[in-house]
């Protein structure tokens, strides 16, 4: 189905230290514990995790896995996985996103691909099982990150679902607490399937989400017995995860389940005697990224924790008013208090993006956890934090960064000119660069030696004006900007003309930035993987697994399908 090509080009990288982390390790490696692109590495992390891991969360652990995943649906190979982890020694692969409306944008399903190759990957290199576990965010609060779900019909066709349609502001409000009506989701649905174009696997996209719903329906009760009158969307999220994924096994893992918060209240106990030196060290690493030219992820704030307390759903944040005193929610409290409340409430507890890579390397023995480039950063100020408390994190492993090329979108490349390589520029450089080649000559240079005569000419005649002892004062410089605002006048005029005549060419250029750079960011970060199911079917999915290099190799990939 597949064919793919690479490429290094800095725009589909996010950012420098993402890039440097992946093609440059050793300029940021002073702020990772492990080097991912050493295949020794991945030995060292094992026996680090087995003189250190507490084996006796294995058990505990696992019995929630396992009630969880079997409400989500999972198949066989999930539970074994699962049993696995409860008896064995088998370690895992871990990584996380917020659950995304249908799934969200498509690099959630990279990541979750990059989850289930690594641990296959690995447990070839180590003949040990190594399980792919996914981490639902759903402790989060940002709504606005998961509230839609893009496709491609002509232009980009969103479905939401809004913070007023909740009945909230969305300000503040953890997933876990955020509930959609039944009739609602499927309106929603309705929605996203009037907007894909009708193609060969509509029909199964359709009763995939029936499935969806119906399981809902069967497995997570609300009001009438029978009745699912409202659904939670993590819920959701980790129902159509487990369908899509449900024939390797992954493992899904929701941090909201109380027998986990009940796991989270060391680590929030630590944060509370802990969390002045947690700053320190943040603030410090912060300091030497911008030092080093890279960019500060995690801006801490100043006595305030790293986990908030929920109250009707909403986190709040805790400050520490000094060395005994805290606040939340205009209210005081000391020390023993607040972690009397902490013990006696954990359903409260939910962690920030500090101490969550933190509690997910204590809960599982992970050997590497798959990030994206946010994640990356986030790591590169954490090294600190996990020293610490006397521990390593998991080795940090990019995810499969990857653009689809449709057969349409190759012709157009065709048709176009451009290749790969010139997808580093904007539409209108490569729109401008190869409508000149209509007229055999470059407008841009043209315009340009024209400005620079017009110049030379005007700076002469200043000259001869002022050797007279004439002021000329700001004459000649608005006589400039006006002659540079009329040439760029005179340019777009061209360009415009020469658009107008090349209709078909403008419209296979159109074509290619709608779908490679929707909205004027990487597809993997815009468009809903629904999208593609609806032309390819699920084994779109299989075939994302199947990629050959997608693991060893962390370039940035074309999947070209139905190229020939």
């Amino acid at each position: 189905m597949f064919s793919f090509e690479e490429t290094r080009e800095k725009k589909f990288f996010y950012n420098d230290l993402y890039y440097n982390f992946i093609f440059d390790f050793k300029r940021v490696s002073k702020n990772y514990f492990y080097n991912y692109s050493q295949s020794g590495v991945f030995k060292k992390r094992a026996d680090d995790i087995f003189s250190s891991y507490n084996s006796s969360l294995r058990r505990k652990v696992s019995e929630i896995l396992r009630r969880n995943n079997i409400r989500y649906g999972c198949g066989k190979k999930t539970l074994e996985n699962i049993e696995s982890l409860r008896n064995g020694s088998a370690l895992v692969v871990a990584g996380g996103q917020q659950p995304g409306l249908f799934t969200g944008p498509v690099f959630i399903i990279y990541k979750i691909v990059s989850i289930i190759r690594l641990s296959i990957f690995l447990s070839d290199l180590l003949k040990i099982k190594v399980l792919p576990v996914f981490w639902n965010a759903s402790d989060d609060s940002n709504f606005m990150q998961v509230n839609s779900a893009a496709v491609i019909n002509k232009d980009i066709k969103k479905i939401y679902i809004k913070e007023r349609d909740l009945g909230f502001d969305g300000k503040g409000k953890r997933f876990s607490d955020t509930y959609v009506s039944r009739i609602m989701l499927i309106e929603k649905i309705g929605e996203l399937l009037e907007s894909i174009p009708p193609a060969g696997f509509s029909s199964d996209i359709k009763i995939f989400f029936e499935s969806c719903i119906q399981h809902i329906d069967e497995n997570f009760k609300s009001g009438n017995p029978g009745v699912t009158e409202i659904i939670n969307l993590p819920d959701l999220f980790s129902v159509m995860i487990q369908k899509i994924f449900s024939r390797y096994g992954l493992i899904v893992f929701d941090p909201s389940d109380i027998g986990i918060k009940e796991l989270a209240v060391q680590i929030a106990g630590y944060d509370i005697e802990n969390s002045h030196n947690i700053y320190k060290e943040i603030l410090h690493s912060g300091k030497l990224l911008k030092s080093a030219g890279y960019h500060e992820q995690l801006n801490p704030e100043e006595n305030v924790l790293n986990f908030f307390l929920v109250e009707s759903g909403i986190r709040q944040k805790i400050y520490r008013v000094n060395g005994s005193n805290f606040r939340f929610l205009n209210k005081s409290v000391k020390r023993d208090e607040l972690l009397n409340i902490i013990g006696d409430n954990p359903a409260k507890i939910s962690l920030n993006v500090v101490l969550r890579p933190l509690f997910q390397d204590t809960v599982l023995p992970v050997i590497c956890t798959v990030c994206g480039p946010g994640e990356v950063s986030y790591f590169a100020q954490l090294k600190g934090v996990y020293k610490l408390r006397g521990e390593k994190s998991a080795i940090i492993y990019p995810r499969l960064s990857a653009t689809i090329v449709e057969n349409k979108i190759f012709r157009s490349l065709e048709r176009t000119g451009i290749d790969l390589k010139k997808l580093q520029y904007s539409r209108e450089e490569n729109a401008s660069r190869y409508l000149q080649k209509f007229l055999n000559l470059d407008i841009g240079k043209l315009l340009k030696n024209f400005e620079n005569d017009v110049f030379l000419k005007m700076n002469g005649l200043r000259d001869r004006i002022e050797k007279n002892g004439l002021a000329t004062g700001n004459a000649f410089n608005r006589i400039k900007d006006n002659v540079g605002k009329e040439i760029e006048v005179l340019n777009k005029k061209i360009m415009s003309e020469l658009k107008e005549r090349n209709t078909g060419f403008m419209g296979d250029i159109d074509r290619i930035y709608l779908n490679i750079f929707p909205e004027g960011q990487l597809q993997e970060k815009i468009i809903n993987v629904f999208n593609y199911i609806n032309k390819y079917g699920f084994d779109l999915i299989k075939g994302l697994v199947d990629l050959p290099d997608s693991i060893i190799n962390c370039s940035h990939k074309f999947i070209f399908i139905g190229r020939v």
